[in-house]
């Protein structure tokens, strides 16, 4: 998201989604990692040994125990076109934030 400490939003989504697909929902939380590809510490429905467990059943490859090869499955925001994928126009991030 580019501010410091934005994780901590994600993290807090994540924890309180209530369709996860670890738990028969259809919200894959499962696919968010650190920025280095390392899997969750703290996953929020099983530890990293059901995140990995899930993303290999989705044909995720790994480099190491931890990290998955973003060279293969970086997604990078784009859609169809060339730029990258982003917010409406008149998204206010600062109200979206608590700023």
């Amino acid at each position: 998201m580019g501010r410091p400490q934005s994780g901590r939003y994600v993290g807090f989504a994540l924890r309180n989604n209530p369709m996860p697909v670890a738990r028969g929902g259809d919200v894959p939380c499962h696919r968010v990692l650190f920025k280095d590809g390392g899997l969750c510490k703290g996953f929020a429905f099983g530890g990293p040994e059901v995140q990995r467990e899930m993303l290999c059943s989705e044909g995720v490859a790994f480099i190491d125990e931890t990290h998955v090869d973003l060279g293969k499955h970086l997604w990078d925001g784009r859609g169809a076109g060339a730029q990258p994928a982003g917010p409406p126009s008149d998204f206010d991030w600062e109200a979206e934030m608590g700023d």
